[in-house]
C-alpha cells in the first residue's frame, strides 16, 4: 500500500516537528464557546476565527468535521472553512469556497445518504499551521487514505485527500504496519 509511504513523505516534505494525536474529543468547555461576531460557528466552538490554532484545538477541530459530517450537519462541517477555502481529492479539481463545500456537504437538506468518517492518527504543525489525518471514511463506498490541511486564522483553508476504495477494516488495511 501507498497511503503509508504517502504519509510519512509529508510528515518529512513538511518538516514536522509535530504533535501526534488522536484523543478523545475536547470538552465543552468555556475557553471553547464561540465568539458570535459575525465568524462562522459550530455547537462546539472549535470552527472559529482566531490567530492560529494549538495542537489541542486543532484535534477539537477535526472532530467537529467529523461530528459535522456523521451529523449530515453541512453548515456546521463548512463553517470550519474560509471564505475561500480549496478542497481536493486529486486528481479532481475540488471544490473552491466555504457556500460551495455547504452544497458539496449536502447543503440544507443535508447528505442523499449517511456518511462516517474516522480519524485513525491526526499529526499537526502549529508553526506552520498544516495537520495531517489517517482516515477511513463511508459514503457512496468506503475508503481509506491521508488528508493534508492547512490552515489560515484558525479555519481549513485548503484540505487535499489521498484515498482508496477498501472494504477492509482499519486493522487489516494496515496489516503489520499498524501504529
Amino acid at each position: 500500500m501507498r497511503i503509508p509511504i504517502a504519509v510519512w513523505a509529508l510528515c518529512i516534505a513538511l518538516g514536522f516537528q509535530a504533535t501526534f494525536s488522536s484523543p478523545p474529543k475536547a470538552p465543552n468547555s468555556a475557553a471553547n464557546k464561540p465568539n458570535t461576531e459575525a465568524q462562522p460557528q459550530t455547537s462546539q466552538g472549535a470552527c472559529r476565527v482566531r490567530d492560529r490554532l494549538s495542537s489541542e484545538e486543532f484535534t477539537s477541530l477535526m472532530h467537529t468535521v467529523q461530528d459535522a459530517w456523521s451529523e449530515g450537519n453541512a453548515r456546521a462541517a463548512a463553517d470550519c472553512f474560509t471564505e475561500n477555502a480549496v478542497y481536493s481529492s486529486p486528481p479532481s479539481r475540488g471544490h473552491q469556497g466555504r457556500e460551495s463545500l455547504y452544497e458539496h456537504f449536502g447543503g440544507a437538506k443535508g447528505p442523499a445518504m449517511p456518511m462516517k468518517i474516522e480519524w485513525h492518527h491526526l499529526v499537526f504543525d502549529p508553526a506552520q499551521q498544516l495537520g495531517m489525518g489517517e482516515f477511513s471514511y463511508q459514503y457512496h463506498l468506503q475508503t481509506k487514505g491521508v488528508v493534508a490541511i492547512k490552515f489560515s486564522n484558525g479555519l481549513i483553508s485548503n484540505w487535499r485527500e489521498y484515498d482508496v476504495p477498501s472494504d477492509l477494516p482499519w486493522s487489516k488495511f494496515v496489516g503489520a504496519n499498524d501504529f
